[in-house]
């Protein structure tokens, strides 16, 4: 397979083997055309933070993505809380500040690769404000949204301008 990272992030030729391991490999292959690999330390940050509150929280994602052809492989390599959003029991939106803190702990290459926030109680989907978010930061086919219910425990993952549901799991390593 000749994989490339997305010139966006990385200008470079980047092998499937070099980041994944054998056995998310295996699966990555066998799968459908998109799906996003979480690190085990981002999705338990992830589930920390969305069970820290009875408000919805969010965060940004941060990692890499491959492409090949039409398929897209979304790697969330770290979870990075906001603060200074704007949170309720029902919504949270992302603040100047919340922007600007968000950027400035980017102090080194990994890149933006999505975002998160909680659905504590109302389970896992995308609300037509989440879709309104995703088509406008988040449009790129590889860029995720994942949702988490603190409550029930379960999270799903979107990707791109659509906000399509896409196979999420979650590895203990990366390679790279």
């Amino acid at each position: 397979m000749d994989w490339q990272e997305l010139e966006s992030l990385q200008p470079e030729t980047i092998a499937a083997e070099a980041v994944l391991l054998s056995d998310d490999l295996q699966r990555w292959k066998s799968g459908a055309d998109s799906a996003v690999v979480v690190h085990a330390d981002a999705m338990q940050q992830m589930q920390a933070h969305a069970a820290s509150s009875s408000n919805e929280i969010m965060g940004i994602l941060r990692g890499r993505a491959l492409a090949e052809g039409g398929r897209t492989l979304t790697l969330v390599l770290r979870a990075e809380p906001t603060e200074k959003a704007s949170e309720t029991r029902t919504s949270v939106h992302m603040t100047l500040a919340s922007w600007q803190q968000a950027w400035s702990t980017m102090h080194d290459d990994l890149p933006m690769v999505g975002w998160y926030h909680s659905h504590p109680g109302f389970g896992v989907f995308f609300s037509y404000t989440d879709s309104a978010s995703q088509r406008a930061y988040f449009r790129e086919p590889w860029q995720v949204g994942v949702v988490i219910d603190p409550h029930s425990g379960e999270a799903g993952a979107f990707l791109g301008r659509e906000s399509v549901p896409v196979t999420m799991w979650t590895a203990e390593q990366i390679a790279g």
